[in-house]
């Protein structure tokens, strides 16, 4: 009896399926994506998730489309590109918006007055930039041949900018207070521009259908991290600054200018035909589609889907 209760024990556990590994979450050296690291610094990540941390765009598409990544924290633009080479890419949650994290900086010593006017704008080479100096040009009322425009890798913006190379520079957090710190003059930001800049969570189709809780696992942990970061008063920022070049106070002012979105929040904006989110799709579509980037944009429909977060927000516990 005790042989035939050992087999069958050991027939169940043969017969289990294997455990699944961690779901991948990649993300960028951005200010927004605090609320990972930090449950990563302190070992509060849930076991079923793995961060990693890609320099760029590119290097999320290639590990996206090889399987080395099951999700990843990107900008909007930068999930329409990956989108043309993935058509099963879908955005599954919006983790935030700039409120101010992105700006146009004028050179210490020239003239205000002028604006942007004549001048040489250096800019990341991503639709996000793109669409800040478009941004900026219809609010002072200017034509795109009003600028003489440089175009470089996000690795290289500061180092171009230091070089003297422009006199203006359409940047974000933390290089954005940095430059501010220094003195130099901000001439217009995505405070005055609600609506433009978002980051969102992307993953492929087969992943939303196999992993579904370990996505539900990583939403919820953003929505358990980000209060803390709406009002970063308490915050651990020994763990945060490292890297940033920013102070204390300079850290928190740059917070300021990022709206963390809940999951309530995150679902209307996907599932709303006319949220902004879906709002603004058309426009950065036509400014990759003029770079190249892209030559048929999906529609809200086709690139948006709220299943996840609706998920989150159906589990038992989650306030209605």
């Amino acid at each position: 009896m005790l042989v035939a209760a050992v087999v069958a024990l050991l027939l169940a556990v043969a017969a289990a399926p294997p455990p699944q590994p961690p779901l991948t979450v990649a993300m960028g050296p951005w200010l927004g994506y605090d609320p990972l690291v930090l449950l990563r610094e302190q070992d509060r990540l849930p076991p079923e998730l793995r961060l990693v941390e890609l320099p760029s765009a590119t290097d999320t598409l290639n590990a996206l489309r090889d399987g080395r990544l099951d999700a990843a924290a990107v900008t909007l633009d930068e999930a329409l590109r990956l989108w043309r080479r993935m058509p099963d890419l879908r955005v599954i949650a919006v983790l935030s918006e700039s409120r101010g994290a992105d700006g146009v900086v004028l050179r210490a010593g020239l003239d205000r007055a002028q604006g942007l006017s004549g001048r040489r704008v250096l800019v990341e080479d991503s639709a996000v930039g793109g669409l800040m100096l478009a941004a900026s040009l219809r609010a002072a009322d200017l034509s795109d041949d009003a600028v003489s425009v440089m175009q470089v890798r996000a690795v290289h913006l500061e180092r171009r900018w230091r070089d003297g190379d422009a006199e203006v520079v359409v940047c974000y957090e933390p290089l954005l207070s940095r430059l501010l710190a220094e003195g130099h003059t901000l001439l217009h930001s995505t405070r005055e521009m609600p609506g433009l800049i978002y980051d969102v969570l992307v993953a492929r189709r087969p992943v939303i259908e196999r992993r579904a809780d370990a996505l539900s696992a990583l939403l919820r942990a953003w929505e358990g991290e980000i209060d803390h970061f709406r009002a970063p008063g308490e915050l651990p920022l020994d763990r945060l600054l490292p890297g940033t070049g920013l102070t204390d106070e300079d850290y928190r002012t740059a917070l300021a200018g990022i709206e963390f979105f809940d999951a309530r929040h995150s679902h209307r904006l996907l599932g709303a035909p006319d949220s902004p989110l879906a709002r603004i799709l058309p426009e950065l579509a036509a400014l990759l589609a003029a770079r190249a980037e892209l030559v048929e944009a999906p529609s809200a429909a086709q690139l948006l889907d709220p299943g996840p977060q609706a998920a989150v927000l159906g589990a038992p516990g989650h306030g209605h």
